[in-house]
């Protein structure tokens, strides 16, 4: 467990260096933290993944502080996106992981709450500054920013979650079949 929660840990740290890096949050598992189950691999890897996005959100709060609007919307950009990459998934038999998955959504409602609070803290102190406010972007102008930002690799959730699919079905039919021998 101790084991587990360490490698968590780490990659949660790795992920967000890959993304302060180079933009791209999804980083690659290193060979020294696979265990040679991928069903393992993937549910450590997507629970550092939303880990990572938790502490965008404490990063966000901290750029808060300084009316940082820019870093505060693309932390936001980066959890939305996440969030919808994760949508892709059925995590109804997961436990732990469907649990992060549900506090997901909170984050990315409270990084826009925060965008929005910053925005208006800029808005008051620019007005106060006779300087010319700033607006909220539009959707359709937040929607171009998100498509624009890669921030999430796509085909390596897309291979974790064909993986994960396969896995569950397995695990459905091995409960089923211990049903069926109980009900003969």
């Amino acid at each position: 467990e101790e084991l587990c929660n360490f490698s968590e840990g780490y990659l949660t740290c790795l992920q967000l260096k890959s993304f302060f890096e180079t933009g791209v949050i999804t980083a690659t598992l290193p060979e020294v933290f696979k265990s040679g189950i991928a069903s393992i691999d993937d549910e450590r890897y997507l629970l550092s993944l939303i880990s990572a996005v938790r502490e965008l959100e404490r990063f966000a709060v901290g750029r808060a502080r300084v009316l940082d609007l820019q870093s505060i919307r693309t932390a936001w950009t980066v959890a939305r996106c996440v969030e919808q990459a994760m949508l892709q998934f059925d995590f109804r038999n997961s436990g732990a992981l469907r649990q992060r998955y549900d506090s997901l959504k909170y984050v990315v409602k409270r990084l826009e709450t925060i965008a929005y609070e910053v925005d208006l803290a800029l808005q008051r102190r620019n007005a106060g500054e006779a300087k010319e406010i700033l607006s909220v972007p539009s959707k359709a102008a937040r929607s171009d920013a998100a498509a624009a930002v890669p921030a999430v690799n796509l085909d390596l959730l897309n291979g974790i979650k064909e993986r994960y699919e396969k896995y569950t079905d397995m695990r459905e039919q091995v409960i089923k079949r211990s049903r069926d021998i109980g009900k003969a």
